[in-house]
C-alpha cells in the first residue's frame, strides 16, 4: 500500500465509513471530502479498501461481525452516507443499520453526511414541510432490509432476534437518525441569510430544540435591526418566541414578544 499512497496518509481509521455499494462512487467519495473538511486528518475505515471483497464467503459470519464491531468501536466515530436524501439507501441495507447500531451502542460520535449536490433540495424540502425529516427514515426495519448475500440477512437479523430484539434496534437507530438529520436540517451554515435563519429556528421550534431556535431567531433579529422594511419577518420572530418562552414557563418573557408582535401588527394593519 505504501508504493500506491503517501504513508503519511496511512494509520489507525478515526472514522468508520457505512454506505451502500449501489451509491455512484462520486457521491461516496464526496461525503468522504466533506467530513474530512470538517474534521482534518481523518483516517477512514472504507471496506473496499480494507477488506478483501473478492471472496467474502470464506470468512464465517461471526469472524465479520467481531471484526467490524472492532473497528467501529477503535475508530470511535461513524460516517454514515444518506443517498438519496429523501430515502437513504444504508437504511434499507442490513449490514449498515447493524453497524449504526453497534456504534450506537459503543457511543461512538456518528455523523450523516448528503452528497453536496442534493444539500439544497435537502434544504428547500425542510424549509417547506419539516417533516421530511421523519419521512426519510420512516423505512427503517432491520427485519425487511437486504443484503448482497442472502446468508449475511438472515444471521443478521437471528442475531438480532437473540439480542436486542427487532422492536428495540429499529427505534433505537430511527431515534438516532431522526436527531442527526435534525442536526443537518436545522443547522444554518456561516454567512446565512435572513430567510435560512427564519427557516433554521423554525424546523428547531417545531421539533422542540427550542433554545437552538431562539438562538436563529435572535441572530435573524440582529440582521434585521436596520432593515425597518421587513417588520413582518420581525413579528412573525416575536410571535413565534412569545410562543417558546410559553411552552417553556417564562411566561413574562412570553408576554414581552407577544406585545412586540402586537405593536407591529396594530401599526402594519392598523
Amino acid at each position: 500500500m505504501p508504493d500506491i499512497v503517501p504513508e503519511a496518509d496511512i494509520g489507525p481509521a478515526t472514522c468508520f465509513v457505512s454506505h451502500a455499494w449501489s451509491l455512484p462512487f462520486a457521491e461516496v467519495v464526496d461525503c468522504l471530502a466533506q467530513y474530512d473538511r470538517d474534521h482534518p486528518g481523518t483516517f477512514f475505515w472504507f471496506d473496499l479498501v480494507c477488506f478483501n471483497q473478492n471472496h467474502p464467503g470464506m470468512r464465517t459470519f461471526d469472524w465479520w461481525c467481531g471484526n467490524l464491531r472492532d473497528y467501529i468501536r477503535h475508530s470511535k466515530a461513524l460516517l454514515f452516507i444518506a443517498s438519496p436524501w429523501n430515502k437513504p439507501v444504508v437504511v434499507s441495507r442490513a449490514w449498515c443499520l447493524w453497524e449504526l447500531s453497534e456504534a450506537i451502542a459503543s457511543n461512538a460520535v456518528t455523523t450523516i453526511v448528503i452528497p453536496s449536490a442534493q444539500q439544497k433540495a435537502f434544504h428547500d424540502s425542510v424549509a417547506r414541510d419539516h417533516e421530511v425529516v421523519l419521512h426519510a427514515i420512516q423505512d427503517v426495519d432491520i427485519a425487511g432490509a437486504e443484503a448482497s448475500m442472502a446468508s449475511d440477512r438472515e444471521s443478521i437479523l437471528a442475531s438480532v432476534r437473540a439480542g436486542l430484539g427487532v422492536a428495540t434496534l429499529n427505534n433505537r437507530v430511527r431515534a438516532h437518525l431522526r436527531a442527526r438529520l435534525l442536526e443537518l436540517a436545522g443547522t444554518a451554515p456561516p454567512g446565512a441569510g435572513i430567510i435560512e435563519l427564519l427557516n433554521k429556528g423554525r424546523v428547531n421550534e417545531r421539533f422542540n430544540e427550542l433554545d437552538r431556535a431562539v438562538s436563529y431567531y435572535n441572530q435573524a433579529l440582529c440582521m434585521l435591526a436596520a432593515a425597518d422594511e421587513l417588520d413582518s419577518h420581525r413579528a412573525f420572530i416575536y410571535n413565534s418566541m412569545g410562543q417558546i418562552y410559553r411552552l417553556k414557563g417564562e411566561y413574562d418573557k412570553a408576554l414581552k414578544y407577544y406585545a412586540k408582535d402586537l405593536d407591529i401588527t396594530l401599526a402594519t394593519l392598523g
